[in-house]
C-alpha cells in the first residue's frame, strides 16, 4: 500500500510534469541532474497547519483535473470533495465537484454542493437561487430555503420580473409561516401589499386569476400572517379585499378574528352573535361558535358559566335546524363538559353517517363509556378500527377505559359474546378488544383476540398482527412478537409486505440473541426484494449486534460492492452512508476509521455527525486542530444540545490550548447530558487544571472515578495520579 505521502509526492511530480516543469523519465533524469545535487532547503520555520492544508489542496486539485482529463469522474469528484473540506470558501472548487457530480447523473449528491455554492455565491443569478430554495424545501431546511428565495427575489425585483417576483415573495410569506417566524411574515406581507398597490399589469393579470380567486386567496395569507403578528389594521384591511362584500358572513368572522386578537370583545362578539342569528349555511363549520366560546373565556367567565351560556345561546339554533352537524358536534362537546352523557350521544349519533369526525368518535366514545353502554361502546370502537385499525384517534379515551377494571372486563364479555353468537366476530372488532388488553398489559390476552381476528381474515389482520409485533419488540416482549411477526408473514401479503415483515423479524431475533435465526430470517426477506440494499444491510447489523465483527464487516463491504453504484435511489444512499459509519466503528486503525468517515462527507458534506467523530479522531489524536474545531464549532451550531458534539468541541479547543473555552464546552457537555459519563468528566478535569482551576478539576475527576466499574482499573489508577499530582503542593 502507498503510503499518503509517497503518493502525495507521486501527484505534485504528475501535475508538474503536465505543466511542463519536470520529467518523470528515469532517462531524462539522468541526463539532467548534476553529479552533485545541491543541498535540501529548509523552511526557516516549520510549516503550519494552514500551510500543509494549502499544499495538499493544490496537490489534490492537480490530482483531480488529471483524473478528469482522464474521464474518471468520480476519483476525480472525490479529490475535489476533499479539496473543498480543506478549503471550503473555494467556489471554483465547489463548481468543479456540482459540474462532476452532474455529469456523472448524480443529482443528490451535486445539490447538496450546490447549496453550498450558494451560500457562497454573492453574485449568484435568481434562477440558480431560487432552484436551490426549492432543493432546500426537498431536504426539509426550511430557513436555509427562505433564505435563497429572499435572495432570489431581490434579484428578480433589479431584474423587474414583477410575475416572478410575486410569486416568489408569495412562496416566502409561506414559508416564514410555516417556520413560525411571524415578525418576519408580516415584513414579507407588507412588501407583498407594496408590490400589489403598484396594480402593474403582471400583477393584475395573477389577482384577477381564476375569476378573482387568486387574489382573494393572496389577501387571506396576507391578512392572516398580519393577525399572526398582531398587525390588526393591516389583518383587517386584507380580509377585506380578500372577501369583500360578496360574502359578509364570511367577512364578519374573519373580522371577529381580528377583534378578538385586538381584544376588542364587545365588537366581536356582537359580530359572531350577528353571524348565528342570520343561520346562513356558510362552510364555516364550527368557527362562530369556537369564537363565541373563546370570546366569553376572554371576558373572565368560568368555564361552567361560558358553557351554560353556550348551551343556552346555541341549543335554540340546533332545535331550529337539526341538519346542522357542526353545531351538534360542538353542543355535544359542550354537553360533555356539563357531564350530561345522554344528551352528547343524542347530538352526534344522527350525523356520523354523514359526517363522521374524529372529534365526535372521541366524544360518543367518552358519553358511552360513562353511561355503561358497553354494546353501543363496542360498536363505536369497532367503527373507528375499521377506519384506523390501531385506534391511534382514540388513544387518550382508550387508555382512560383501560385503566377502568368494570369497563374493560364489560367491553371483553361484550365481544365474547358476539363471538359466540352465529355472525361471529368482525376483524375490527377483535382488533379493538386486542388495543385494549395490549393497554392493560395483558399481553396474551391481546395475542388470543389477535389470533381471533387472524382466523376470520388474515389479509385483514397482517397489518395489524406487524403494529403489535413491532409494538412487544420495542417492549422486549419477544415471544408475543415473534409469534404476531410470523403469523403476519405467512399471510397472502403483497411481497412487500412480506419482506418487511420478515425483515422486523429478523430484528427481533437478533435483539434476543438468536442471531442465526435472525440471518435465515433476513435472508427470507431479501429472496422476497433482492433489489433492497434496506433488507441487505440487515444481515451485517445482526452480525455487528452480535458480536461477529469480522463478519459483520465483510458483510458491510459487500453490502457497499452491491449497491454502492446506485447512486439517485435516495434510501439506498442513506443505507450505506449508516454502512460507512458502521465501517467507521469496526475499523481497527486509526486510518481506516478516517477514510471510511471522509467517505461519508464526500457524499454528505453537511453531514455534522460525521464531522464530529472525524474531527474528534483528530483532536484527540492532535492533528488537524483547526480544522477540527471549525467542524465541531459546525457540528454545535447545527446541534446545540448535543453533548457529544460540544464533548469533542471542547476537546479540540483543550488540545489548542484554548482552555479557557474549552472549559464552556465541556461544562456545557456535562450539563447537557442525562447519565453522568466518566470520560467526559475526564476531559472537564483536564480543562479546568490546564485552565488554573485545580479544585474544581480535582472535583471533576473524583465525580468520574465514582462512576468507574471493577473493569475500569487503568483508566480508575490513571485519573488517581491526576488527582494525587494535582494535590501535591508546588514548591
Amino acid at each position: 500500500m502507498i503510503q499518503p505521502a509517497v503518493r502525495m509526492k507521486q501527484t505534485l511530480l504528475l501535475g508538474l510534469t503536465l505543466l511542463g516543469t519536470c520529467s518523470l523519465s528515469p532517462m531524462a533524469s539522468a541526463q539532467t541532474l548534476p553529479v552533485e545535487l545541491p543541498p535540501v532547503l529548509v523552511p526557516r520555520e516549520p510549516p503550519t497547519e494552514a500551510d500543509a492544508n494549502r499544499t495538499t489542496t493544490e496537490a489534490l486539485l492537480i490530482e483531480g483535473r488529471m483524473l478528469q482529463q482522464r474521464e474518471k469522474l468520480a476519483a476525480a469528484q472525490r479529490r475535489y470533495q476533499r479539496a473543498h473540506r480543506l478549503s471550503p470558501d473555494s467556489q471554483a472548487i465547489l463548481q468543479s465537484i456540482v459540474q462532476v457530480a452532474f455529469s456523472q447523473k448524480r443529482m443528490e449528491e451535486g445539490s447538496r454542493y450546490a447549496l453550498l455554492l450558494a451560500d457562497r455565491q454573492t453574485d449568484a443569478s435568481a434562477d440558480f437561487l431560487l432552484l436551490m430554495g426549492a432543493y432546500a424545501i426537498e431536504t426539509g431546511d426550511l430557513r436555509r430555503s427562505a433564505q435563497y428565495y429572499a435572495r432570489g427575489a431581490a434579484a428578480l425585483e433589479e431584474r423587474k420580473a414583477i410575475s416572478q417576483l410575486l410569486a416568489t415573495r408569495l412562496r416566502l410569506l409561506d414559508l416564514y409561516a410555516k417556520l413560525d417566524d411571524a415578525p418576519q411574515a408580516a415584513q414579507e406581507a407588507t412588501t407583498l401589499v407594496q408590490l400589489i398597490d403598484q396594480a402593474l399589469p403582471e400583477v393584475e393579470t395573477i389577482m384577477n386569476s381564476d375569476e378573482g380567486r387568486g387574489g382573494m386567496t393572496i389577501h387571506r395569507a396576507l391578512g392572516e400572517a398580519f393577525l399572526k403578528n398582531g398587525d390588526f389594521q393591516a389583518a383587517e384591511n386584507q380580509f377585506r379585499a380578500a372577501i369583500g362584500e360578496a360574502e359578509p358572513d364570511q367577512l364578519e368572522l374573519q373580522l371577529a378574528r381580528v377583534d378578538l386578537a385586538a381584544d376588542h370583545l364587545d365588537v366581536a362578539q356582537q359580530r359572531v352573535q350577528k353571524v348565528i342569528a342570520a343561520k346562513h349555511d356558510i362552510a364555516a363549520g364550527d368557527l362562530p361558535y369556537r369564537l363565541l366560546r373563546d370570546i366569553w373565556t376572554q371576558q373572565g367567565a368560568a368555564p361552567a358559566e361560558v358553557r351554560a351560556r353556550l348551551l343556552k345561546e346555541l341549543t335554540p339554533y340546533y332545535d331550529a335546524n337539526q341538519q346542522d352537524a357542526a353545531l351538534a358536534y360542538f353542543l355535544a362537546q359542550v354537553q360533555l363538559g356539563e357531564e350530561n352523557w345522554a344528551a352528547a350521544i343524542a347530538l352526534v349519533q344522527p350525523h356520523l353517517e354523514k359526517s363522521a369526525s374524529r372529534d365526535a368518535y372521541q366524544t360518543l366514545t367518552i358519553a358511552q363509556w360513562k353511561t355503561k353502554d358497553w354494546e353501543a361502546l363496542l360498536d363505536t370502537l369497532t367503527a373507528v378500527a375499521a377506519r384506523n385499525r390501531n385506534l391511534s384517534t382514540l388513544q387518550d379515551q382508550l387508555e382512560q377505559i383501560a385503566a377502568d377494571d368494570v369497563a374493560a372486563n364489560a367491553l371483553i364479555a361484550a365481544a365474547e359474546k358476539r363471538r359466540m353468537a352465529k355472525a361471529g366476530l368482525n376483524v375490527p372488532t377483535a382488533q379493538a378488544i386486542a388495543q385494549l388488553c395490549k393497554l392493560r398489559e395483558q399481553g396474551a390476552d391481546a395475542w388470543k383476540w389477535l389470533e381471533i381476528a387472524n382466523q376470520r381474515d388474515s389479509v385483514a389482520t397482517a397489518p395489524s398482527l406487524v403494529d403489535f409485533g413491532l409494538a412487544w419488540m420495542v417492549a422486549k416482549q419477544y415471544d408475543l412478537g415473534e409469534k404476531a411477526l410470523r403469523t403476519a408473514a405467512a399471510a397472502k401479503m403483497p411481497k412487500s409486505g412480506r419482506a418487511a415483515t420478515y425483515d422486523y423479524l429478523a430484528a427481533l431475533l437478533a435483539m434476543n440473541d438468536r442471531p442465526d435465526e435472525a440471518l435465515a430470517a433476513a435472508k427470507k426477506a431479501i429472496a422476497l426484494d433482492p433489489n433492497s440494499a434496506a433488507l441487505a444491510s440487515r444481515v451485517p447489523w445482526i452480525l455487528f449486534y452480535a458480536q461477529r465483527k469480522t463478519e459483520a464487516e465483510r458483510s458491510y463491504r459487500r453490502l457497499l460492492a452491491q449497491f454502492d453504484s446506485e447512486r439517485e435511489d435516495a434510501p439506498t444512499r442513506q443505507v450505506l452512508r449508516q454502512a460507512r459509519l458502521m465501517l467507521s466503528a469496526l475499523a481497527e486503525t486509526d486510518e481506516e476509521r478516517e477514510e471510511w468517515l471522509e467517505q461519508i462527507l464526500d457524499e454528505f458534506p453537511e453531514d455534522v455527525g460525521a464531522m464530529n467523530d472525524l474531527a474528534y479522531l483528530w483532536a484527540d489524536d492532535g492533528r488537524n486542530l483547526g480544522r477540527a474545531s471549525l467542524m465541531l464549532e459546525t457540528a454545535v451550531l447545527a446541534d446545540p444540545d448535543n453533548a457529544a458534539y460540544r464533548d469533542s468541541l471542547g476537546w479540540a479547543y483543550f488540545r489548542q490550548g484554548r482552555f479557557d473555552l474549552a472549559v464552556g464546552q465541556l461544562q456545557q457537555a456535562v450539563a447537557k447530558i442525562e447519565e453522568p459519563d466518566p470520560v467526559l468528566l475526564e476531559h472537564l478535569g483536564d480543562a479546568l487544571s490546564a485552565a488554573g482551576r485545580p479544585a474544581e478539576a480535582i472535583d471533576a475527576w473524583r465525580e468520574a472515578v465514582a462512576l468507574l466499574t471493577a473493569e475500569d482499573a487503568e483508566q480508575r489508577a490513571a485519573l488517581q495520579a491526576k488527582i494525587s499530582a494535582t494535590s501535591q503542593p508546588k514548591e
